[in-house]
């Protein structure tokens, strides 16, 4: 009986075992469910989008070309230096050519000045203007200045200058041929003369031819501040 009760007991024990077996080994066949993770819905998107930027217009236009035809620069008149313009060195400088030797003709005087102390006088007498005075017309002469080392080309002489008479002149030649312009009135202003230089030689001034006139005193011209102009 005792032998009996042992045997069930053990019979139980296999039992018991054989089942504990099947079961770690049920566990082991078992395939594990994957864990699903939550969707991160700041994540980038998988498809990647190109953003085109718009199209520059304003490049794809060639401008029109400039056809506009530039000014062609005009030269400025360029100053020549000149000796004893405004006759304050009375005519040192300056040249006369005359076949004339009485007391009057080319001189300077204090009361004709544009500027400074002196200026140019030139005067002829004639008997008509005093009892006695001797007959001086028609006078004939110049008075001029030279100038050397100048470029070839278009000059301006220039000077304030009144006339009574005729016959009366700016005069210039710097090569090319001689040139006259009368002095055009009597109240003084500027009278201007142009000439052409070639060989590098300029003479200018004044030129008397028959100077004469049946006004009160004439012939005669006043002048002063001279200039010399390249243009």
């Amino acid at each position: 009986m005792k032998i009996t009760r042992n045997l069930l007991g053990a019979l139980c024990l296999l039992v018991v075992f054989i089942i504990a077996c099947r079961k770690e080994h049920s566990e082991e066949l078992v395939t594990p469910t994957p864990v699903t993770q939550p969707t991160d819905t700041t994540a980038t998107p998988t498809t990647d989008t190109t953003i085109t930027p718009p199209t520059d217009t304003t490049l794809t236009t060639t401008p029109p070309a400039d056809t506009t035809t530039q000014p062609v620069p005009v030269p400025q008149p360029v100053a020549i230096t000149i000796k004893n313009p405004s006759f304050e060195d009375s005519l040192h400088y300056w040249t006369r050519e005359t076949a004339y030797r009485g007391k009057y003709g080319f001189r300077v005087d204090t009361s004709i000045a544009i500027t400074g102390r002196l200026g140019l006088n030139f005067y002829a007498a004639q008997p008509t203007h005093w009892v006695g005075a001797p007959q001086e017309t028609p006078w004939n002469g110049k008075l001029y200045q030279t100038k050397t080392g100048l470029k070839d080309g278009i000059y301006t002489f220039k000077i304030y200058a009144d006339a009574v008479g005729d016959g009366m002149y700016l005069w210039a030649d710097g090569g090319a041929g001689e040139a006259k312009v009368l002095i055009k009135s009597d109240v003084s202003e500027l009278n201007t003369l142009d000439f052409e230089v070639k060989g590098g030689v300029a003479k200018f001034g004044f030129i008397c031819i028959d100077a004469g006139g049946t006004q009160k005193y004439a012939p005669y011209f006043h002048a002063d501040d001279a200039e010399l102009w390249r243009k």
